[in-house]
C-alpha cells in the first residue's frame, strides 16, 4: 500500500500530518518528508500504526529544517514488512504559534479595526473558530487589492494584525477576511 501528498513548504515552520488508516495485517507508516528544491531529502519523521480491526487517526508532526521547498505525506507498509491495510482523508498543515488575543477560543467568526478612523496604521482583529485557511486582504474603494495581510493556515483563535497606509492615499479602504466556510467584509477610513 502507498499513498502520497506533496505541497510546497517553509523552512522553520512546523507541520503536521494526519490521516485514518485501518491496517488489516502487520504494521504501516505515516511519514512527514521534507525535500530541498533539487527534491534531495532533508529529514523526515513518521509514526508506525500496528494492525487494528477499527479506523484509527494518526499523526505525526515536525520542523521544517533549513532548505526546504517542499513537504511530503507519504503512508506506506515499511520495507521490510509485507502489510495491507487502508488509508483515507490525508492532510497537511502547518502548525503556528497562537497569538491569540485571549485564550480562549471563539465560538463564531469576527472581523474589526481599531482605530478607525486612521493614520496612517490601524489594527485589525479577527477570530476564526476552527483551524483554516484565511486570507485578509485590504482593497481600495473601486475595489482594487491593496494589501495582502494574511494568506494561510491559521489555528482556531484571536489574532490581531497591523496594516499601515502610510504609502496610500486618504480614502475608504474594504478589508475582506475570506475562509473555507466564511466570508466577512469590513470597512475603515483613512484620513492623511
Amino acid at each position: 500500500m502507498f499513498a502520497e501528498q506533496m505541497t510546497t513548504a517553509s523552512p522553520g515552520t512546523t507541520y503536521k500530518a494526519e490521516a485514518y488508516a485501518r491496517i488489516i495485517t502487520s504494521r504501516q507508516s505515516l511519514y512527514l518528508l521534507f525535500y530541498d528544491q533539487n527534491y534531495n531529502l532533508l529529514d523526515f519523521n513518521h509514526t508506525e500504526v500496528w494492525a487494528n480491526s477499527s479506523w484509527q487517526q494518526i499523526t505525526v508532526q515536525m520542523t521544517a529544517p533549513t532548505s526546504t521547498a517542499y513537504a511530503v505525506v507519504k503512508a506506506h507498509a515499511d520495507w521490510y514488512w509485507t502489510s495491507d491495510g487502508y488509508w483515507d482523508d490525508f492532510s497537511l498543515s502547518t502548525v503556528l504559534p497562537k497569538q491569540s488575543v485571549e485564550n480562549q477560543i471563539p465560538i463564531s467568526y469576527s472581523l474589526q479595526n481599531y482605530p478607525n478612523p486612521f493614520n496612517p496604521t490601524t489594527k485589525i482583529s479577527f477570530a476564526i473558530p476552527h483551524d483554516g485557511y484565511v486570507s485578509l486582504k485590504v482593497f481600495d474603494i473601486l475595489g482594487r487589492e491593496v494589501a495582502v495581510l494574511a494568506n494561510r493556515v491559521f489555528a482556531s483563535g484571536k489574532y490581531e494584525l497591523d496594516f499601515n497606509a502610510s504609502n496610500l492615499p486618504s480614502g475608504t479602504y474594504i478589508f475582506s477576511l475570506r475562509t473555507d466556510n466564511k466570508t466577512i467584509t469590513k470597512k475603515m477610513l483613512l484620513i492623511k
